[in-house]
């Protein structure tokens, strides 16, 4: 288990809440040593503005894109690896918002963003169709594509998620919160229970007795810095590899191959696990299924085991939604509003935060190998195909 984000969340811009860059600086460098104390390594550094509305409000003079530029020059000088500029709300001026974060995000390379395109029991058609448009746009104006690894569609999510995108902070406070890679040891307590019956309690005793010493040293940071601890997203994100691998977890619990009938049973199994544990959550601490993170879920797309419906239907009892899910690079922005609909109004319904991070890859068609040059993502998924 490594933590992949330590995510400062910060109640403005400015950050007065942290006094100067140095002290942010600071503060990632004690936390950071802290847990490496703990015998955890930290993949990362982020830090989390308030939305993207909330900051042109206050700052009205500045667009989207100095808006941006200025937030990737507060990450660089505090030596931070990202940074997440917030949402874009629900009935915001989606009209001149939305190509000016496309055109933002697609001239930096620390940033990101998202549109929300629903809320507690209402979806926004509009919203989708926003979010739809600028997947489309950095499809083509970022290399392969690679730019909507730093946009998603956000549905019902509140502040305080340290995963990216979704993360942004409630303008209010400081604190922080940390994202785990953890797929790991839900293979491992899958792979040591004595039977089925047996892996609830085999995931609940794993998870505590691995994270409970790094939720302590996130107390110790508490204290000496001053900055609340807010809690771990237990969402277990994957690494490339078969013994970090989120979809292994599943098939263990399974005993089938991920897409196959049995998969949402079990999905809902392990988030359930994840929720019975006495660590101090946040976020969505479910089960995460990251398409392009994952090598046994890039597997079963190269074998056509799943599909975008599956991964949907997996949405209403897992983490996250639909997230880094390979596309046809020529499909219309209509199509892909529509996807982003159906997963705004599955979080609506049942009132749970979701996500859409969709990759539209640049002349991929159906069943096309996807390679990417990123250590995150694994090898060998395939493009899904898209009915019409």
């Amino acid at each position: 288990m490594n933590v992949r984000s330590v995510t400062l969340f910060l109640p403005t811009f400015a950050h007065d809440a942290m006094n100067s860059q140095a002290s942010t600086r600071l503060f990632f460098e004690q936390a950071t040593a802290s847990f490496l104390e703990a015998g955890v390594g930290v993949q990362t550094t982020r830090i989390a503005l308030p939305t993207l509305s909330r900051a042109l409000q206050a700052t009205p003079r500045h667009s989207v894109y100095d808006h941006a530029r200025r937030a990737e020059e507060l990450c660089r000088s505090v030596n931070s690896g990202f940074i997440s500029l917030g949402p874009i709300e629900l009935g915001d001026e989606l009209e001149a918002h939305g190509p000016a974060l496309a055109d933002a995000l697609s001239n930096t390379e620390r940033v990101f963003a998202t549109i929300e395109t629903a809320g507690p029991g209402r979806t926004s058609r509009a919203a989708c169709d926003a979010a739809a448009a600028v997947m489309a746009s950095l499809a083509t104006s970022t290399d392969r594509g690679f730019g909507n690894l730093r946009f998603a569609a956000i549905a019902h999510c509140p502040p305080g998620i340290p995963f990216f995108p979704a993360a942004y902070g409630d303008g209010v406070r400081s604190g922080f919160a940390l994202a785990l890679e953890a797929a790991d040891l839900a293979v491992a307590a899958c792979a040591q229970a004595q039977s089925r019956d047996d892996m609830t309690r085999s995931i609940v005793a794993t998870f505590e007795r691995a994270i409970m010493p790094v939720e302590r040293a996130a107390m110790r940071v508490q204290e000496s810095t001053g900055m609340a601890y807010l809690g771990a997203d237990l969402s277990p994100a994957p690494f490339p590899g078969p013994l970090r691998s989120i979809g292994r977890a599943v098939e263990l619990v399974s005993g089938v191959p991920l897409g196959s009938p049995g998969t949402l049973a079990a999905a809902a199994m392990l988030t359930q696990a994840l929720r019975s544990t006495r660590i101090r959550r946040c976020g969505f601490s479910g089960l995460m299924l990251p398409v392009l993170e994952d090598s046994i879920l890039a597997l079963r797309t190269a074998e056509g085991r799943l599909t975008i419906d599956d991964l949907l239907v997996y949405s209403s009892v897992c983490g996250t939604g639909l997230d880094t899910v390979p596309v046809p690079g020529d499909t219309p922005a209509e199509a892909l509003a529509s996807i982003v609909h159906d997963v705004s109004a599955l979080s609506a319904t049942l009132r749970k935060p979701l996500t859409a991070r969709l990759f539209p890859i640049p002349g991929g068609k159906a069943g096309d190998a996807v390679a990417y040059d990123f250590p995150y993502f694994a090898t060998g998924a395939a493009v899904l195909p898209i009915r019409s």
